[in-house]
């Protein structure tokens, strides 16, 4: 054992085999929304998809500052995660998003912790653009 973990075993390195293994594939889960009077089924996004919706809204402005549009970023994430119901597309988003905060907050929690997105994860998104 090495001194560096303290009398610890060392964490086992993953091989190329465990990391494109079934672990750590996209999640499903139900949510309850009682406010509107049942539930949905979300999953996790992949790495890709986390990836190009974050591109997608990033934007520059006229001094070279970096951000990211998070209206828009939080629209794009919702349609892709719900899948049931199915058939999402922009109008039924905003549609969606007309709903009082207080209904729409267990499934943006939700959405959040099954992609293991922060509570300042406009600061990290932002963090993603710049260089």
């Amino acid at each position: 054992m090495s001194a560096a973990t303290n009398g610890k075993a060392e964490p086992h390195t993953l091989s190329l085999d465990d990391l494109l293994s079934t672990r750590g594939d996209v999640e499903e889960r139900w949510v309850e929304l009682p406010e509107l009077g049942g539930r949905v089924k979300i999953r996790s996004l992949t790495g890709a998809e986390y990836q190009e919706i974050g591109s997608r809204f990033a934007r520059v402005d006229d001094e070279g500052v970096r951000s990211i549009d998070l209206g828009a970023y939080y629209r794009a994430v919702t349609r892709v995660s719900i899948v049931e119901p199915a058939d999402w597309d922009d109008a039924a988003i905003a549609r969606l998003w007309e709903k009082k905060q207080s209904a729409l907050a267990p499934l943006i929690k939700a959405i959040d912790a099954l992609n293991g997105i922060q509570a300042n994860a406009q600061k990290e998104a932002e963090a993603l653009f710049r260089q």
